[in-house]
């Protein structure tokens, strides 16, 4: 009998404790739960793997974006690009990747405000970052470079406006603190450097 009283005061216990348990859990949304939005993008991006795959395939334009499909404005949104590989044609980088909060500069850079009014925030693969929210394109260090084979996670947590990005699991710490609205992810590339980015 006092087994069994045991038995059932522990059943009991624990269905007691397990739903609070679950209650705490912090939902966010699914790491790189994106694709690249086909519908904009250079005439020289092809898409492939679901649209999770893109290629740079000799552009005519200096530079070319690409965009994802999911637009962000409140909680807490992760992506994790690949580089699956990136053919130095100029000097010092051929790649950023970020976010915009409009999708209007697929056949230029991502962040150029000149004259589409766009806003954005970018980690470059020298290992500088940039913005324009001042009204023109500021560089500035940042953290580590990167090339093929290495993935970069790009988290923005709206709940507090913090962009951090990170190099193979390692957190270059946080970039921006950026306004309020709607963003995208962004991936721009130099022309002949045939960047392939896969959102895992």
């Amino acid at each position: 009998m006092r087994y069994l009283f045991l038995i059932l005061f522990t059943v009991s216990l624990n269905a007691q404790i397990l739903p609070s348990q679950q209650a705490t859990h912090y939902k966010k949304n699914s790491v790189s739960s994106d694709t690249w939005d086909s519908s904009i993008k250079p005439d020289c991006a092809t898409f492939s793997n679901s649209d999770r795959t893109s290629l740079e395939n000799n552009c005519s334009n200096n530079w070319g974006t690409v965009y994802g499909e999911i637009a962000v404005s409140s909680g807490i949104q992760e992506w994790e690009v690949t580089i699956n590989s990136i053919t130095d044609a100029r000097i010092g980088f051929d790649m950023t990747l970020g976010i915009v909060n409009l999708r209007n500069n697929k056949d230029t850079w991502s962040t150029n405000s000149a004259a589409s009014g766009t806003l954005g925030y970018v980690y470059l693969q020298d290992g500088k970052k940039e913005t324009n929210t001042t009204g023109s394109n500021v560089l500035s260090s940042y953290g580590a470079s990167y090339a093929a084979g290495d993935v970069i996670k790009i988290s923005l947590n709206m709940n507090n406006r913090e962009l951090t990005f990170y190099k193979n699991g390692t957190s270059q710490g946080v970039a921006y603190t950026v306004a309020t609205g709607t963003y995208y992810l962004s991936a721009t590339f130099y022309k002949g450097s045939s960047a392939s980015l896969t959102i895992n």
